[in-house]
């Protein structure tokens, strides 16, 4: 198998779903905010959400400027990885599977608040970090692309990293 390479930090059409469903659970959001006096909807969407979109957006931040050194350096910041999809499946449950199981734990109102704003905050931080890469793509003068490929040698592992082009 070769090299997989990729658009960094993902696509346009990428980038304009994760705009799209910012602005869908925004907008399911403020329809909802109109139209009921539940304090506890109001309040768990605007303090959930900026509090989200900086999580999110601290966690990608801070691996790309963990590989940003190298990257600059050598124009390369790889890693060698076990093949599996357990890490992945395991942050795919988290996320979609864990603000199902809060509903039976607190109050229904602030729970819909909370996914709505965790579907919000994911879209615009991700929007963000597109941007602040691009932005930063400007300022190297050079493109950041992600790679995949077997590790030579070492069955069950793959390299995976970025590289400048």
């Amino acid at each position: 198998m070769e090299e997989l390479t990729l658009s960094y930090p993902f696509t346009k059409p990428e980038l304009f779903l994760r705009i799209a469903s910012a602005a869908a659970s925004t907008g399911i959001f403020t329809a909802l905010a109109f139209n009921t006096t539940e304090t506890f909807f109001i309040l768990g969407f605007t303090a959930a959400f900026p509090v989200l979109t900086a999580l999110i957006f601290l966690v990608r931040w801070r691996g790309l400027r963990r590989a940003l050194p190298s990257l600059l350096s050598d124009g390369i910041y790889s890693e060698l990885k076990k093949a599996g999809a357990k890490r992945e499946l395991l942050l795919y449950m988290v996320v979609f599977i864990l603000p199902i199981l809060i509903f039976p734990l607190i109050d229904p109102v602030l729970a819909l608040a909370c996914l709505l704003a965790a579907v919000s905050s994911f879209g615009t931080a991700e929007s963000v970090f597109y941007l602040y890469v691009r932005q930063l793509e400007n300022g190297i003068g050079r493109r950041i692309t992600v790679f995949i490929r077997p590790a030579p040698g070492n069955p069950g592992f793959y390299v995976k990293g970025l590289k400048l082009v």
